[in-house]
Order: structure tokens, then C-alpha cells, then sequence
């Protein structure tokens, strides 16, 4: 009988997934450093490229672009250890955080704002500050 293993993900990061428009190379690279990390409770992993290359049903080449386009866009961080072996991680704080809250700034420097700018100010913020 065949054992399964399964991954636990939080919510935010299935959201924040489902908004990635990933090429299917790049999707397959992913998700095996997912299968890596995540199903073994690391945070990160040590990568063989020709290896997984292999598991994923990919040239090494076309395998190796994909790594290199996620890494470009910050979808995965990758580092070297001390043995000079490369580690990989998924980078959740680069495509996963919550978006920050926009933040208006008034502008005091030329004196009290104008009434159009404290109103942009009230409408952007949803404070009054009268």
C-alpha cells in the first residue's frame, strides 16, 4: 500500500497562489520545491538540479530556466551553504505578505494644506481629521 503524504499550507498563501500567473515549467519547478519543503516541515531544502529536473519531467535546461525565472521574480530564494551546496525556499514574505495599506502623507512644507488636499487626504484614509 502506497503511503501519502500531504502538505498543509496556510490559506493566505492558496489565495496569494491562485493570483500567480506562473508558465507551466515554471509551475511544475515550484511545486516540487513545495513537495521539498513544505510536506517535510522545512523551511528550506537542499536542490540537486539534474535530479529534480528528472522527478519533474523536465530537461535540466528548460528546468534550470523556470528556476531562474522564479528566482528573478522572487517567487523562490535559493542560497549555497557552507558545503556549497544550494538550498532552496519558497519566498513568502516576497509574493505571499499582505499588501500594505496606502498610506497619504500631507504635505506641510509650503505652509496648512489646501481644503482639496485635506478632503483627497479624508477620502484616501477614511479619517476626518477636522
Amino acid at each position: 500500500m502506497i503511503k501519502l503524504l500531504f502538505t498543509k499550507m496556510p490559506t493566505l498563501f492558496v489565495k496569494r497562489l491562485c493570483m500567480l500567473n506562473l508558465s507551466s515549467y515554471e509551475t511544475r519547478v515550484f511545486f516540487y520545491v513545495m513537495s521539498v519543503t513544505y510536506t517535510f516541515h522545512k523551511h528550506e531544502a537542499p536542490l540537486n538540479i539534474s535530479k529534480a529536473a528528472a522527478e519533474c519531467g523536465l530537461h535540466r535546461q528548460h528546468f534550470h530556466r523556470a528556476f531562474q525565472s522564479l528566482l528573478n521574480r522572487q517567487i523562490l530564494n535559493a542560497r549555497t551553504n557552507e558545503r556549497g551546496r544550494l538550498l532552496v525556499c519558497v519566498n513568502v514574505d516576497g509574493w505571499c505578505a499582505e499588501p500594505q495599506p496606502k498610506q497619504a502623507v500631507l504635505d506641510f512644507t509650503n505652509g496648512p494644506p489646501d481644503d482639496e488636499a485635506i478632503d483627497a487626504f479624508e477620502k484616501k484614509t477614511g479619517r476626518s481629521i477636522s
